[in-house]
């Protein structure tokens, strides 16, 4: 499809309906662009088959069909060189939840967890919540471009005792693919303090067609496997995350045990039949759909950035080499203190602030690229008006 027949195809208007993004706003008039939620119907495929799962018409205790596993695998050698087993498989119902079991799984009370800022929230607040020691080493950044300090890494494993380090990857909210070397670096540093890898890459399949995702287990011919486990979902790619399921991946037998034995204690229920049925459908014929995708993503994220940098070039915005996420500096022209006032009140935008994602990032703003043009020339030109009114 070109852009405009997959806008004319899938875009939806949202407001009205169960939409946490439209109708969980500060005011009636802001334009949302927050939650990484997208305002396209997902692929037509995953409707068909869940209504031929619906006129079947009994909804008993159900198991989860080897074709599902087949899917996920084919797509994970396809799209990422990743070559899975099914033993290594297991579903839960979200990446966050899965954060949450393996913190209690593999680390105890006061243990410290590492994270590389700014990064998603959730990180931090499932951290945080569970009674762990939040260590936090902020990324280095020059004019929109992030790089990691891994002398700062090492030092704060090694001072702090660190049991677990949380890997975005692509990393959210700055939008950047993990080089192999980087990758490489980090998964050494673990290796070398017994330090386990989760790696949350449920934004491996919204990379720029340039770039390559690295999925962080297949490094260096699996050498660092058994001290990593993979965390995955359809969710975000084809935005579904109503269905609450996603991929848990574990390689290391002992790790699987282990894993298993604790989710025996705390999580009896059946998985959700209809999540299953969406993922492995995208899994079979979401290619199309997501490639149309990432062409009205990037053309948006494209537009934004060379319109307001044209302007005002010291506005910084990250390469958004993955994820839909545009991730932007506005110190240059923004008090830090008047950010949200801003933003919010002025420009009529309701966006992710860079403070959630790290207290050393105030200033920043985060926005939601899954959406139509024409919100995004909208919320493009209320920044500049403002910015306008502001610096004049």
């Amino acid at each position: 499809m070109t852009e405009q027949e997959f806008l004319d195809t899938y875009y939806v208007e949202r407001k009205h309906s169960d939409s946490l993004k439209w109708n969980e706003l500060a005011s009636d008039d802001l334009i949302p662009m927050w939650i990484a939620d997208m305002d396209f119907k997902s692929p037509y495929e995953i409707s068909d088959a869940i209504d031929k799962r619906l006129e079947h018409g009994v909804f008993g205790y159900p198991i989860i069909l080897n074709s599902y596993y087949e899917s996920l695998i084919r797509w994970e050698k396809n799209q990422n060189n990743y070559e899975l087993k099914k033993e290594y498989i297991r579903i839960s119902p979200s990446v966050v939840t899965s954060i949450c079991w393996l913190i209690n799984c593999f680390t105890k009370k006061h243990d410290s967890i590492i994270i590389l800022t700014p990064v998603y929230s959730p990180f931090s607040n499932s951290i945080n919540d569970n009674g762990r020691n939040l260590i936090t080493v902020d990324l280095n950044y020059k004019e929109g471009i992030y790089t990691i300090d891994f002398e700062e890494f090492e030092k704060n494993i090694i001072e702090n005792n660190v049991k677990m380090f949380i890997l975005c990857s692509p990393h959210n909210p700055i939008g950047r693919v993990w080089h192999e070397e980087e990758l490489e670096n980090l998964l050494s540093i673990c290796q070398k303090h017994n330090v386990l890898v989760i790696s949350d890459e449920i934004h491996k399949d919204l990379i720029r067609p340039d770039l390559k995702h690295i999925p962080s287990a297949i490094i260096n011919n699996k050498k660092y496997v058994n001290n990593i486990i993979t965390l995955s979902s359809a969710s975000k790619t084809f935005n579904i995350p109503i269905f609450n399921t996603s991929n848990v991946i574990i390689e290391n037998d002992t790790l699987r045990e282990s894993y298993d034995k604790y989710i025996n204690t705390i999580y009896k229920a059946y998985h959700n039949q209809f999540g299953i049925i969406a993922h492995e459908t995208v899994y079979n014929n979401g290619l199309q759909w997501r490639n149309d995708l990432l062409k009205v993503v990037h053309s948006n994220y494209n537009y934004i950035k060379e319109t307001l940098t044209s302007l005002y070039p010291k506005i910084f915005i990250s390469p958004m080499e993955g994820t839909y996420l545009l991730w932007m500096n506005l110190r240059e022209y923004v008090d830090l203190e008047n950010i949200q006032s801003f933003i919010q009140d002025k420009c009529k935008l309701a966006v992710c602030y860079g403070e959630t994602f790290g207290s050393n990032w105030k200033g920043f703003i985060r926005m939601n690229m899954a959406t139509h043009p024409k919100i995004i020339k909208e919320a493009t030109q209320n920044i500049i008006n403002n910015l306008n009114k502001l610096n004049n």
